[in-house]
């Protein structure tokens, strides 16, 4: 969650080492290399969806479109690596890498494209495919391997004398333009961003976008979304929310800048789990009208005549609908913390004892409540009212006497 942030505190001298290689006379070639010669570094793409699949598919098919390599002298190697640790906060080495030699000279061999397939393959050397290990049984890692990549070579894309910048540009385009998931794409934009505004400072969005084939309206609602809170962020990571409610927090986010507002809507959103982006977008929209109108101040507007009598009751109206979503979304937030185990779990950000009794305070208040509507009830409703209390009654009461006496509740 923290790479955007990361690479904002970045002091550009720490990554204008990327740009002092030049190229040195380049050229690419389709050539087999020995498996396990080559390895991945962190890149944008985090997660790499149906491996199994994908391995089973090489087995038959063999490989159809080959991985992207650079080969880098070891000295260079060194620069790319570390621009790769200060881009995405990893920890990479030289070490991380065999040494091989290409023409006589050392070098690494890093993948820059093709790590959905690289993973396939190390599946097959460690697993094995689906008919070997049928025909065959178990075997040692790499026997099955062996069979369908001969010598254990694979065909790769084979890039040399190419400079690092080359090398984190290829990778930022291939995998972007087979896009990743939205929130993992967005954290690459940035990141990529940021480092072309090293080199040209005056770099703008729309130009960025253009340079690398993307439309600018969602390249500009993505570096926006780096700059949300880490615990949104990862709400989307973890899959909780999705992209686009991100998105629309954001923009609520921007006026408001009130993290603790932010944590209400954003277990609303949890909790509601069929709330749409476009609804939580136009709730949030509400909520901002109504703070715009109390940051105004509500005599300043009646002075100025802007406000009518029915307006005013309209927004006591609003005001009350907004408590409610308030009791709704610490109902929500606890319906969803006991179904994950975290309620009385030592690390939860719940308490069982003040749960107990937020819970309790809340049925009081109905308690109080519900005799004052009571007359307005339909008849049916007063039916459905006298249910509930009556399903609810011996566990309130429960409640009450643990709250009484057990002192690891209060």
């Amino acid at each position: 969650m923290a790479h955007a942030r990361r690479i904002l505190a970045l002091d550009p001298d720490a990554l204008r080492a990327v740009f002092l290689d030049r190229p040195n006379n380049p050229y690419t070639s389709i050539m087999p290399l020995v498996w396990g010669s080559y390895g991945p570094l962190t890149q944008v793409r985090k997660t790499f969806p149906d491996i199994p699949q994908l391995a089973q598919d090489i087995a038959r098919r063999g490989i159809l479109n080959p991985q992207t390599v650079f080969a880098f002298s070891p000295d260079v190697a060194a620069r790319y690596i570390a621009a790769v640790n200060l881009m995405w906060g990893a920890t990479h080495t030289l070490a991380d890498l065999p040494c091989c030699t290409l023409r006589d000279e050392p070098v690494y061999f890093i993948l820059i494209a093709g790590e959905r397939r690289f993973r396939a393959l190390k599946l097959l050397w460690d697993e094995g495919c689906e008919e070997c290990r049928a025909t065959h049984g178990s075997e040692d890692p790499g026997t099955c391997f062996s069979r369908h990549f001969p010598h254990g070579l694979v065909p790769v894309n084979l890039k040399v004398g190419f400079t690092p910048y080359e090398a984190l540009t290829d990778q930022f385009a291939e995998n972007t333009h087979h896009r990743p998931r939205s929130d993992e794409e967005a954290i690459g934009f940035r990141v990529f961003y940021e480092l072309m505004r090293v080199r040209e400072s005056a770099l703008t969005v729309t130009e960025f976008a253009r340079r690398i084939g993307h439309n600018a309206d969602r390249v500009r609602a993505a570096l926006r979304y780096t700059m949300l809170p880490e615990f949104i962020q990862a709400a989307v990571a973890e899959g909780r929310i999705p992209y686009s409610s991100a998105l629309a927090l954001e923009q609520y986010h921007r006026e408001r800048k009130d993290d603790g507002e932010l944590q209400f809507w954003l277990a609303k959103a949890i909790a509601e789990l069929e709330m749409s982006a476009r609804r939580l977008e136009e709730a949030l929209r509400e909520d901002l009208k109504q703070w715009r109108a109390s940051q105004r101040g509500l005599f300043g507007a009646l002075a100025m005549g802007a406000l009518e009598r029915s307006h005013i009751r309209a927004v006591f109206d609003r005001n009350i609908a907004r408590g409610l979503d308030r009791i709704e979304g610490f109902l929500y937030a606890v319906i969803h913390a006991q179904s994950s185990g975290q309620i009385g779990a030592a690390d939860s950000p719940f308490a069982t004892g003040a749960v107990v009794n937020a819970v309790l305070r809340i049925y009081r208040l109905l308690g109080m409540v519900v005799p004052i509507i009571r007359r307005d009830m339909t008849r049916r409703e007063r039916r459905e009212a006298d249910e509930l209390d009556d399903r609810l009654r011996e566990d309130v009461e429960w409640l009450q006497e643990r709250a009484d006496t057990d002192t690891t509740i209060t």
